[in-house]
């Protein structure tokens, strides 16, 4: 057996396991570069996921940032935003920043704008990876070390304060106006345009009158023969029942039959839009103000002194001198032919024009146009040297046997032989008739009418002082203040709070005196009935804002009577709201109400104040928008 040696293997063998060779490596490199592909990309799979499960991680951080921000707006509002450690951060914006294991949150609130704070929330969550590829994701944080990076996420929010008087009388059960002569409108204390001095003024009233009710039931309201100056609103599936002199809209819908005819007859006397069924708000129990730390109030005797203004007029040919406030210039109407010298009259003087003829064609700048030329008819032997219009000729037929000269006669000359002569006919010029100027009619001026200065009033005031003294069961400064029931006389001279755990029952003489400048009282009534009869509350402020009513679930029936004139707000959800009688004068009711039902009888006009949608009793803060940024 011949054995061959690798040195002696032929040319065509070697290129064969060269080739073969070449073929293994390219399918290792292929296999290889696909296992690396696919390394890679589970790798960035991987990666991606991970920052998406990140970045869904940030958010609990933002909504955290969120909730806090409105539970420091709930419990400090906006005048004390600074406690709590909440730091300024420029302006009115306050900043919080908060750790949550590894990662935290940086909020702001904004409160530039009252009672529409806006917070920005930024959560900040650690990062899977920190390389270069995550740059745009990651934002280095100067409390932390330089090299953690962090994901952010930001959210802006902004949120407005929930007030509970945003309409004027709301009952959670069924609205029955059923007695005579019963209104409602708005006005708005806190704007000059809309009230006087801060009080309800009828030619400044406004139509926000709203009521509304959360039953749900048929009639839930029912209007009767009220004007309702606003707009009315029921529970889902509730409805409205109106009289036949009932109407609900706005003013020219209270005042216009033909506008109302037109508008919607159909509707029996609810005008398109005022009315609506989606009516559902939550009004939350009051609760006990205070357990402890407050007084029992006594009584005792306050000094009033009034001093009663006064005004007199002193009269006087000229201008007055010395003390006055004021000085009324007296004035006569006068007409006279020339116009009046400055200073002898007040206010514009009236050009009086007439008619006027004169001779002559007019020259003075007065007069006014047309100009009329009058003309008088004239007749005579000659031609005219002038005249108006037209010159009629007038001419009689005549006969001659001499022929007329030429200029004497009119028209031809007929000739005839007659009798042994030549006889001429024709019809010779006796006069001429025309219209001659006798003069000139136009308007010009006559006389002046004017308020001629007849006199001056000086207005002196005059000082005189009433004092009177009362005897008060009852007087409450600053503080809290507790009793058992509530009667008689109360003064409130401060801003007090008056815990009644019994029944309120106030009649005859009885009265709450609430003393101007700022004094207000907040009374919360825990027994089962309150009557504010007789005199009831005399908010001498003038502001509903100065006496607020508070009723515990435990109060059930809350009645207002008599004739005096009610200023305040009331909220007694659970309490059944009586109106009886009505005022004196047309500030019934002014301010608003929540009560559980209400029942009116008697004449009642009840005035909304809209200002407090603004600044009255408020449940917090609700968000009204939320945005990513």
């Amino acid at each position: 057996m011949k054995i061959h040696t690798s040195a002696k293997v032929s040319a065509p063998h070697r290129h064969e396991k060269g080739a073969v060779l070449i073929i293994t490596m390219l399918i290792t490199g292929i296999i290889g570069f696909c296992l690396a592909s696919y390394l890679t990309l589970v790798s960035v799979q991987n990666r991606s996921t991970m920052r998406s499960q990140t970045w869904n991680a940030s958010i609990p951080v933002v909504e955290a940032g969120i909730e806090e921000a409105l539970s420091h707006l709930n419990v400090n509002g906006e005048t004390n935003i600074s406690a709590d450690g909440w730091q300024s951060a420029g302006g009115r914006i306050y900043r919080m920043r908060r750790q949550m294991g590894e990662s935290y949150y940086v909020v702001d609130i904004d409160v530039t704008t009252t009672n529409n704070p806006v917070v920005h929330s930024e959560g900040f969550v650690p990062a899977p990876l920190a390389s270069s590829q995550a740059s745009a994701f990651i934002a280095q944080v100067g409390a932390t070390p330089a090299s953690s990076a962090y994901l952010s996420r930001k959210v802006r929010v902004t949120a407005v304060r929930d007030f509970v008087f945003v309409k004027g009388m709301v009952a959670k059960g069924q609205i029955d106006m059923n007695g005579n002569n019963i209104a409602t409108d708005s006005f708005d204390s806190s704007n000059p345009s809309y009230s006087t001095s801060g009080q309800y003024d009828p030619a400044k009233r406004k139509d926000k009158g709203d009521v509304a009710t959360n039953s749900g039931l048929v009639n839930s309201l029912n209007v009767g023969n009220a004007d309702i100056l606003g707009h009315v609103s029921t529970g889902p599936g509730g409805t409205v029942a109106v009289g036949a002199n009932g109407l609900i809209g706005d003013a020219r819908f209270m005042t216009d039959a033909t506008y109302r005819g037109q508008h919607d007859a159909d509707r029996n006397g609810i005008q398109d839009g005022w009315s609506s069924d989606d009516m559902n708000v939550n009004f939350a129990d009051v609760k006990i103000p205070f357990t402890g730390g407050y007084y029992t109030p006594s009584g005792g005797s306050i000094t009033q002194r009034v001093v009663n203004v006064t005004l007199s007029t002193n009269n006087s040919a000229s201008y007055p001198s010395g003390s006055n406030i004021g000085v009324v210039t007296n004035t006569t109407s006068t007409t006279t032919a020339s116009r009046p010298g400055s200073g002898t009259y007040i206010g514009s003087v009236t050009t009086n024009y007439g008619s006027v003829t004169t001779p002559s064609y007019p020259s003075t700048p007065t007069f006014r146009s047309p100009i009329t030329t009058n003309t008088t008819v004239t007749t005579t032997s000659a031609y005219p040297a002038s005249h108006v219009g037209k010159v009629t000729t007038n001419t009689t037929s005549t006969t001659s046997d001499a022929p007329p000269p030429a200029g004497t006669y009119v028209g031809s000359v007929t000739t005839k032989f007659q009798n042994g002569k030549t006889i001429y006919t024709f019809n010779k010029i006796t006069s001429y008739t025309y219209n001659t100027v006798s003069g000139f009619t136009y308007s010009d001026v006559v006389s002046y009418t004017y308020n001629a200065i007849s006199g001056y009033g000086a207005i002196v005031q005059n000082y005189s002082t009433n004092t009177t003294v009362t005897v008060y069961d009852y007087i409450l400064k600053d503080g809290d203040y507790q009793l058992s029931s509530l009667s008689g006389k109360t003064y409130v001279a401060g801003n007090a709070r008056l815990y009644v755990t019994g029944n309120v029952s106030m009649s005859g003489q009885d009265k709450i005196d609430i003393a101007p400048n700022n004094s207000s009282l907040s009374l919360y009534v825990g027994g089962a009935s309150a009557s504010l009869g007789g005199q009831g509350v005399v908010n001498e402020g003038g502001k509903a804002e100065n006496f607020y009513y508070y009723g515990l679930p435990t109060n059930t029936s809350l009645s207002l009577s008599g004739n005096a004139g009610f200023t305040g707000v009331i909220y007694a959800p659970s309490a059944s709201l009586t109106l009886n009688g009505g005022g004196n004068n047309y500030t019934d009711f002014s301010g608003a109400s929540v009560t559980k039902t209400v029942t009116m009888n008697g004449h009642f006009k009840f005035h909304y104040d809209e200002s407090l949608a603004r600044a009255g009793l408020a449940r917090g803060y609700i968000v009204t928008s939320w945005g990513e940024e």
